[in-house]
């Protein structure tokens, strides 16, 4: 189990959350803050992985758009490091950048995406629906540190993954960002 929410690093994913969307980021080895965004949808039906993936790249690139960048496209290296990510989170009962050894984000997508810099913003919702995919991304915009990471005009790659336990009572969304 991870301490906490309050240090901003580590974070247990089970047990009472009291929001629906939590955020964490780094960016070139920066840490970020942590907001938190209160539900507004009704439940609904999850919706497939490969749908909320597909939904979360094409509310990054509106955002992109509307803002005059250049749309990200999926890589599936970055998609595959992701996923791995997510997994590892949805094992370990962790929120956080970090691996498994405390290394930082970059080191797991430097071998998969060479080109730097990298970025990588991360999020837990209480449900796993496409239309949650604006909710998160949103979220994600109404924080500095976050809009900095789907902002930059650097950024021309993205691997998506959300990764939900088997009924989908949550999901984990991992965006992993190449130049």
């Amino acid at each position: 189990m991870g301490a906490g929410l309050n240090n901003g690093r580590v974070a247990p994913i089970a047990g009472s959350m009291v929001s629906p969307i939590v955020l964490a980021l780094s960016t070139l080895a920066v840490g970020g803050a942590t907001p938190v965004v209160p539900p507004d949808a009704p439940p609904e039906a999850p919706s497939s992985r490969p749908a909320v993936e597909r939904a979360t790249v094409a509310a990054i690139n509106r955002v992109r758009r509307r803002a005059s960048l250049r749309r990200v496209r999926v890589g599936r290296p970055l998609s595959r490091a992701a996923a791995r990510h997510g997994a590892w989170l949805l094992r370990s009962d962790r929120f956080q950048h970090e691996g498994p050894r405390g290394e930082p984000f970059w080191t797991r997508l430097r071998p998969v995406h060479a080109r730097g810099p990298h970025g990588e913003v991360i999020a837990f919702n209480e449900s796993c629906r496409a239309r949650d995919a604006r909710r998160v991304v949103r979220a994600w915009m109404n924080s500095p540190t976050h809009r900095r990471v789907l902002m930059s005009p650097r950024f021309r790659w993205v691997g998506i993954s959300v990764m939900s336990p088997e009924r989908c009572g949550f999901g984990i969304y991992v965006a992993d960002f190449g130049s």
